[in-house]
């Protein structure tokens, strides 16, 4: 790999990496996507998404972007746009994958290029978080039903099938049934609580090498952004094939370059200074994320905003009171920001500590 090369295609990953909890592109995530594109960068998302839900990120961020859906097993043009190529699973295999999901007495959805069946009565409230977000958007085609109805239509024009549990040994299960007796699928996941069932002939990899040769770009003048399982093929493709925090560690200046003049250069050492420290202890902020979902879903609320304080407020005070220090200067702002995550981290962890010997002492 040539980092001198120029980056040319950025590729990126959406709910863990793009989007935020809300979920959304948060707008100077966007301004900086949209800087890239008028500098002749080809952007695409790439996402376990459908291809109208994920669309919709791209039209209301309003960025000019392929789209590779359904983990590779759809791709776009551009948001909302015909679909350029779509592999399937075929019927008997599908046939027999929500055979096994029946008799496991699991919540599956199956998925055609532009409609999804849930295999029970999923409220949208529900579908909208664990299917699609714009799943009922004016202007888009996604149909969504529940309880199987229509089922069979949709197993014949098949692309995906998704298992929500949370019983973790049968998810193991579920995916070594599918490798065992399913030759022609792959599975993979997107959170921790899910299994992804798609064609073995599709994959984000296999999506963006093709996108890429269309657009006549090399792979090592490919960048990607990824954090999950469903992520390793097109991490494994791409020219710079790290994991997020990697990427911003070690292609700092690259990343820089992106944005600023190689002749500015005292303004690129100093980004590449920060993207480096901030870059080091992105886990460190991955874990508060992962704080923040579970004191929610574990309903206290209030113990987020706790963290959030924790981390913002050392932030703060510490770049307040090591900044005026003549031998520290501008490095103590940068090295107050993951303190700050550390230190609510370490909250979390102790919470959670006190939590658990609570629940049980309570326990008969």
């Amino acid at each position: 790999m040539n980092l001198q090369m120029p980056i040319r295609l950025i590729a990126t990953d959406m709910d863990g990496t793009l989007l935020t909890d809300e979920p959304l592109i948060l707008p100077e995530t966007a301004d900086v996507l949209r800087r890239a594109a008028e500098k002749g960068i080809v952007l695409s998302l790439a996402s376990g998404r459908l291809p109208d839900d994920a669309s919709f990120f791209a039209v209301d961020a309003k960025l000019p972007m392929h789209v590779i859906a359904l983990n590779g097993a759809v791709t776009l043009a551009k948001p909302l746009g015909d679909v350029q190529e779509a592999h399937h699973l075929p019927q008997p295999t599908v046939h027999r994958i929500t055979a096994r999901l029946d008799e496991a007495n699991v919540q599956y959805a199956v998925f055609g290029v532009h409609e999804v069946v849930a295999s029970d009565d999923m409220p949208l409230s529900r579908a909208k978080v664990v299917i699609g977000t714009f799943l009922n958007r004016a202007g888009g085609r996604t149909a969504f039903r529940n309880r199987k109805q229509g089922i069979d239509a949709v197993i014949q024009d098949c692309v995906k099938v998704v298992v929500f549990s949370q019983n973790l040994p049968l998810l193991d299960d579920l995916r070594a049934f599918v490798r065992d007796r399913c030759p022609d699928a792959d599975v993979t996941s997107s959170w921790w609580d899910n299994i992804e069932i798609v064609p073995r002939s599709a994959s984000k990899g296999s999506a963006l090498q093709a996108l890429a040769k269309s657009l006549n770009i090399p792979m090592d003048e490919v960048m990607v952004f990824g954090d999950s399982d469903n992520d390793l093929s097109m991490l494994k493709a791409a020219g710079v094939s790290v994991a997020v925090s990697a990427v911003v560690f070690l292609f700092a200046r690259p990343l820089m370059g992106i944005f600023v003049e190689a002749s500015e250069t005292e303004i690129l050492d100093i980004g590449v200074q920060y993207l480096r420290i901030e870059g080091a202890f992105y886990p460190a902020i991955g874990c508060l994320f992962l704080f923040y979902g579970l004191y929610r879903a574990v309903g206290i609320p209030s113990m987020s905003m706790v963290l959030t304080v924790i981390s913002l407020g050392t932030r703060v005070a510490l770049a307040y009171l090591l900044a005026p220090l003549p031998h520290i200067g501008v490095w103590g702002i940068w090295w107050a920001v993951p303190i700050g995550w550390i230190l609510a981290d370490v909250t979390g962890v102790v919470y959670m500590r006190v939590l658990s010997k609570q629940t049980a002492t309570k326990r008969p």
